[in-house]
């Protein structure tokens, strides 16, 4: 191998292993998220009102010691829900890091052993109305034999690579101050076949305005003559952050055994996921 060429394959390894562990942040937010050998709860931290100081435990649920890395990371949300990493705050983007210490950075968790990880808001005078966004990582780092151990496939060669795979889960940090409004809806329904008759896909837009993101869970409900009301679908835990102002989601429906998926009206509702305040809600008559 050329010179130039191992250079470039360094590099290009380099960063790929650098960005695994950020993309396990496109799983978004359930009652405790989850990455491999790593736990960690709540699934998402919002510093209001009056409150200053929040807590992040997390647990270890292998059965080997593992060391984990914290940090603050930015991401960017896009219309289908993916989380983007970024550098720079765009339009109606608001940075939550810079007013937040949190300790520790690095911790050492033997097998099954928590850990909690403290978090404390220092607001600023003169601060602008806003709500800010940040992601707080964990990630489980490497151990020293893992990084020092040699690929096995290159023995005997004077060139060798070692892949060491990092993983981890983060959690969005929000910071919600002054004067905030936020108005949700839904729009675009549009119903899809999946995996047979009883089984279908429901596309939904959940459309949000003002300087707050929304958050809630996305519920469905089939009512067709004759037949009393009946839950088909439901996705917990959905955002839409002020980045941007619709977000598509495909709500997976199915019916209880028996029923046939045909005419009626469907509702389709968007919930407060705390007091299941309805939020926004939309129709679709089927054929």
């Amino acid at each position: 191998m050329k010179l130039f060429e191992f250079v470039v394959a360094i590099v290009s390894v380099i960063m790929f292993f650098s960005s695994s562990c950020l993309e396990a942040a496109s799983i978004e937010e359930p009652a405790a998220s989850s990455s491999g050998d790593l736990m960690i709860a709540p699934q998402r931290i919002v510093f209001e009102g009056t409150v200053r100081t929040a807590e992040v435990s997390l647990m270890n649920r292998s059965d080997r010691p593992l060391t984990y890395g914290i940090s603050f990371v930015q991401y960017r949300m896009t219309e289908n829900g993916m989380m983007k990493e970024i550098t720079e705050a765009g339009p109606n983007e608001l940075f939550a890091s810079p007013y937040i210490r949190f300790t520790p950075r690095r911790v050492l968790l033997e097998p099954h052993q928590m850990q909690t990880v403290l978090l404390q808001l220092l607001k600023p005078q003169g601060l602008k109305d806003g709500e800010y966004r940040s992601h707080l990582l964990l990630c489980v780092l490497p151990t020293a034999k893992e990084e020092k151990e040699p690929d096995v496939g290159n023995e005997g060669k004077s060139l060798s690579i070692k892949m060491v795979t990092i993983y981890g889960v983060s959690i969005p940090v929000i910071v919600r101050h002054g004067a905030l409004s936020v108005t949700t809806g839904l729009s675009g329904l549009s119903l899809a076949p999946k995996k047979g008759l009883s089984q279908r896909s429901l596309s939904v837009t959940i459309e949000r305005d003002g300087n707050c993101s929304t958050f809630g869970d996305l519920v469905a409900e089939w009512k067709a003559s004759g037949n009393n009301v009946v839950s088909i679908g439901r996705v917990n835990g959905i955002a839409v952050y002020t980045s941007i102002a619709k977000r598509r989601v495909s709500l997976p429906l199915s019916l209880p055994a028996g029923l046939e998926f045909h005419g009626g009206q469907l509702t389709v509702r968007f919930i407060d996921h705390v007091n299941e305040k309805i939020l926004a809600e939309a129709t679709l008559l089927l054929p």
